[in-house]
């Protein structure tokens, strides 16, 4: 492990890199599972991209642009895997909520109703954990603006915890009942807890291989979780004005300059 610092410049030529590779790799899977491998990869390292391009370049317009090729690669394999009837692959799992977040902080709704609308609406045993299906069922739950289910999809989340305590159910029964005050101090105490367990895996000392990922760092520098938890907040009328660690005031408007494609696979938004 390098003691040199992590910048956003340091890291821009990798990820620049792992994306050509992965690029190539999905064009060249053999099947619709290995390309959702790959798909999966590529959304990561897009949200990566976009983090490191506004961290260091403060470029507003290339953060939500690489961030919505996360969503537009998910809804690209989620349409092949549905197609084929693939409903079965471990890569169609609702718990990979990564990408629809992406969409829904840059404000991109239909598209993440989409996103929604291909993944699996059922819990897939052995392939996700219950608790992270519940989250990903919770958002999709919001993104489609449902009214109801939701007191029967909180009651399994916690049965799902077997009393242990996850603070982003808290968030999602905040953000349900429209309770601004609970909603914010929450939403703190998950980007804390987060950043505390960032902090423990970049702990020289633990050496742990998670902190050599390329998209750690930029995944603490902005919580593109905090920033689509604020957006759908928003939504439901719950303004926070104040500052929310990671969450930068420059992209909490949603506003940048009409989508141009810049990377695998070449397409618009719907």
């Amino acid at each position: 492990m390098s003691s040199d610092p992590v910048t956003p410049e340091s890291l821009l030529p990798a990820l620049a890199a792992q994306l050509n590779i992965a690029v190539d790799w999905a064009k060249n899977a053999e099947d619709t599972e290995g390309f959702g491998e790959q798909a999966e990869d590529l959304c990561v390292h897009y949200r990566a991209m976009a983090i490191c391009l506004l961290v260091s370049e403060g470029d507003v317009d290339a953060f939500f642009h690489w961030l919505l090729h996360s969503p537009i690669m998910r809804k690209f394999f989620l349409a092949r895997a549905r197609a084929e009837n693939l409903a079965t692959s471990r890569h169609v799992g609702a718990s990979f909520v990564d990408p629809v977040l992406d969409a829904v902080a840059a404000r991109q709704w239909k598209l993440a109703t989409d996103i929604c609308a291909l993944a699996s609406p059922t819990w897939m045993e052995g392939f996700e954990y219950e608790d992270d299906f519940c989250y990903g069922d919770f958002i999709r739950r919001i993104v489609c603006q449902q009214t109801d289910g939701f007191d029967d999809l909180f009651a399994r989340w916690h049965a799902s915890l077997e009393g242990g305590h996850d603070t982003r159910l808290v968030v999602a029964k905040a953000l349900r009942a429209g309770e601004a005050s609970d909603f914010e101090s929450n939403l703190r105490t998950l980007l804390a807890e987060r950043e505390e367990k960032a902090r423990a895996i970049a702990d020289p000392l633990k050496r742990s291989i998670l902190a050599d990922e390329l998209p750690f760092y930029p995944n603490r520098w902005v919580s593109i979780d905090g920033l689509a938890l604020l957006a759908l907040a928003e939504r439901q009328g719950i303004i926070v004005d104040d500052e929310i660690n990671a969450c930068p005031r420059m992209v909490r408007t949603g506003e940048y300059a009409p989508f141009l494609p810049r990377a695998y696979p070449d397409l618009g938004i719907d």
